[in-house]
């Protein structure tokens, strides 16, 4: 399952890449298609997650309470980021759509995929180090 979350967030970074390449060319059906495929992709993430969570089985008490805890605190801090990141794409998203982003003015959307590209980033550095290493 991580690796296939893997994927899937490899895939909402391409289509968030998608968001700002559709405002750089102010194609506003692209831009939502593109927002609402992201975050489409993030919630198959985050359904991933807790089917992991589920499936590891570790209680935060017993012999194994100081993995579990910080196995639950690394990802769940990764997780955060990624909901924040959803928030940030999303409220940027709703901005684009009262018009305020234009081909000539689009920060805060190229400012949302950066953000984003970071949290998949990290995802990347928690599955090569705690899921793929072990």
């Amino acid at each position: 399952p991580a690796s296939v979350m893997l994927v899937t967030l490899a895939m909402s970074s391409i289509t968030v890449q998608w968001v700002v390449w559709a405002i750089s060319h102010d194609d506003r059906l692209n831009l939502y298609l593109a927002s609402a495929l992201t975050l489409v992709l993030s919630l198959a993430f985050l359904n991933q997650a807790a089917y992991l969570y589920d499936a590891m089985g570790w209680e935060i008490a017993g012999d194994a309470a100081l993995q579990a805890v910080l196995i639950y605190s690394i990802t769940g801090a990764q997780i955060v980021m990624l909901v924040v990141a959803m928030g940030f794409l999303t409220l940027m998203s709703f901005r684009a759509l009262a018009g305020e982003y234009s081909a000539k003015d689009h920060e805060g959307l190229t400012a949302a995929a950066l953000f984003w590209h970071a949290s998949v980033v990290a995802y990347f550095v928690i599955w090569a180090a705690i899921y793929n290493i072990k």
